[in-house]
């Protein structure tokens, strides 16, 4: 199985795309890290996804942040 994590900060304009296409490689999970967005990233991302994260931290810790609920073996993170 492969569980794609997308870290996010104000990305309201492309996140639903980035979930959509990680959903369309065949991921079997898709979780959506967010940094403390102020726009409508955090709705957008919910309607997709299996997990959603809040950090208050910039989202691109998120890198070294793997959930340990993980459903695969293999963890890819988008940039």
């Amino acid at each position: 199985q492969i569980s794609v994590i997308i870290p996010a900060i104000n990305e309201s304009d492309g996140i639903e795309r980035a979930v959509g296409r990680a959903w369309e490689a065949g991921a079997d999970e898709v979780l959506v890290v967010d940094g403390g967005s102020s726009d409508a990233t955090v709705e957008l991302a919910r309607n997709g996804v299996l997990k959603y994260y809040r950090q208050s931290e910039d989202a691109r810790l998120s890198k070294i942040w793997v959930p340990s609920t993980l459903l695969a073996d293999i963890a890819l993170f988008t940039r």
